[in-house]
């Protein structure tokens, strides 16, 4: 039995279709559905949730505000709630990160505030993974660079260390100073997550990075890769978060698989 993620689409949210791209290179089964028609699912049949990217509800209310206040309202928030206790995996990447902190499923006392410079940052970062971090999304995972584009990525507040999975860095490491920290988040965050590791929020667009010719300096890497006799990938870096998040999730099909025989 493959995993099923659910990834919600509509309203201004607008990654949908790259965050499915990213769960069948995984070897994942996906569902995207429109937010219009969440009432017609049932929850029980996915073991990941997705927020992807986007500008939901135009954000006029706020980056994400309008979106976790609909997803809060009885009944599917009572079922988000039982699928979070279940030990499910709840992912939200930019728009989507920005919606659980606002539904109260990350670290209490956080908050994602408008950038430091003023201004909507769209760039490629490079991040530092926390080896002790219990996400289970970021497993494996050391250094790495995605893009970002938000205009609200500022994480204000006093997250346990071990809850900030994904630092923005330089070539000394985590880094307070613009632009390589691009929104001027607190302890170089770029991420958070809950403390099972299996709610998972993070600024970076993975799902913008699952193939190596992505990256703006590939055709570099690439001459890079065959000066020095090695490979080059095929993979983005992105696609290690899906890998991870689909692995972390089978895990749970194990036991009623094992029921079934």
């Amino acid at each position: 039995m493959k995993v099923r993620a659910l990834i919600l689409t509509g309203q201004g949210i607008n990654c949908a279709r790259e965050m499915a791209q990213g769960f069948s290179l995984a070897d994942a089964d996906w569902l995207v559905c429109h937010l219009n028609d969440l009432h017609q699912l049932s929850l029980e049949d996915f073991q990941i949730l997705v927020l992807p990217g986007g500008f939901s509800f135009g954000d006029h209310l706020g980056s994400g505000r309008a979106l976790a206040r609909r997803l809060r309202r009885a009944p599917l928030g009572q079922a988000i709630q039982r699928f979070v206790d279940q030990g499910k995996l709840v992912w939200g990447v930019c728009n989507g990160f920005q919606t659980l902190v606002q539904m109260g499923l990350l670290p209490e006392g956080c908050s994602l505030a408008p950038n430091a410079s003023g201004r909507f940052e769209c760039r490629w970062v490079r991040l530092k993974a926390q080896s002790l971090s219990p996400c289970v999304f970021t497993k494996g995972l050391d250094s790495l660079e995605l893009p970002v584009r938000h205009g609200e990525g500022r994480l204000v507040g006093t997250p346990p260390a071990e809850l900030v999975p994904l630092q923005y860095c330089d070539q000394a490491g985590p880094t307070h100073n613009y632009p390589e920290n691009p929104n001027g988040s607190v302890q170089a965050a770029a991420a958070l997550c809950d403390p099972s590791g299996r709610v998972f929020g993070l600024m970076p667009h993975p799902e913008a990075f699952l193939r190596s010719t992505q990256h703006p300096e590939w055709t570099r890497h690439k001459e890079l890769t065959r000066r020095f006799g090695t490979e080059f990938p095929a993979e983005g870096a992105g696609l290690a978060f899906f890998r991870n998040a689909v692995a972390a999730a089978q895990e749970l099909l194990e036991p009623s698989r094992a029921a079934a025989l």
